[in-house]
């Protein structure tokens, strides 16, 4: 069972990459993890089961973004957010999806510091 506080692996670790360019842990198989960064944050998540995690600096976009990877009903409700909130709801929907895809490991395949 995944230790709470810490792992217990007597092993060595043998890293690849999925056809997504995905990390994965080959050996030890039984322990999945998942990494993502922006800005000065760096953040991991580990589990027995495949996991995502993702995080993102909030920093002014073009919402338009938003209508090529939210569904129409996501991005109607974006759009409908008071001003002062609309950033915030944006990064919550898209840290939620990436962290989905990153689970079901696929990724978007953008970076928002691009846009």
């Amino acid at each position: 069972m995944l230790e709470t506080y810490f792992l217990k692996i007597d092993k060595d670790l043998v890293f690849d990459s999925n056809d997504y360019g995905k990390p994965v842990l080959l050996a030890p198989s039984e322990i999945h993890f998942n990494i993502s960064h922006s800005g000065s944050w760096v953040v991991c998540a580990i589990d027995e089961n495949p996991v995502g995690i993702d995080v993102e600096v909030m920093k002014p976009i073009d919402f338009k973004i938003a209508e090529r990877f939210f569904s129409r009903d996501e991005y109607e409700t974006l759009m409908n957010q008071p001003d002062e909130m609309r950033l915030k709801y944006f990064y919550m929907i898209w840290t939620l999806k990436q962290s989905c895809f990153k689970e079901k490991e696929k990724v978007f395949g953008i970076a928002l510091d691009l846009i």
